[in-house]
């Protein structure tokens, strides 16, 4: 191998050194167990994802306006709920 080959793969083995491991936990017998799908944020438009089991979860769009898997179906004649913020003239 030609010093200018090693002088470029280099940087791109110090890159994959420094990556973060995939997200998988090993359970005390070094067995991959499935990461929780709620840490993806799999819910939209403020919808709650809850947890079923290891590796199944459901959206609860309840008062978003929205409906569907995750939550990404607006819902026809609803308006999703809007606060207003901090120093705007609606806020009292």
């Amino acid at each position: 191998m030609s010093r200018r080959s090693l002088s470029l793969q280099f940087p791109l083995l110090l890159l994959l050194l420094l990556l973060p491991p995939p997200p998988v936990l090993l359970t005390d017998a070094g067995v991959p167990s499935p990461v929780n799908p709620c840490c993806y944020y799999p819910c939209q438009n403020q919808g709650v994802c809850v947890r079923f089991g290891l590796d199944h979860y459901q959206c609860d769009c309840t008062r978003t306006g929205y409906s569907g898997p995750n939550c990404t179906i607006r819902e026809q004649g609803l308006q999703p709920l809007s606060l207003p913020l901090p120093g705007s003239s609606l806020y009292p």
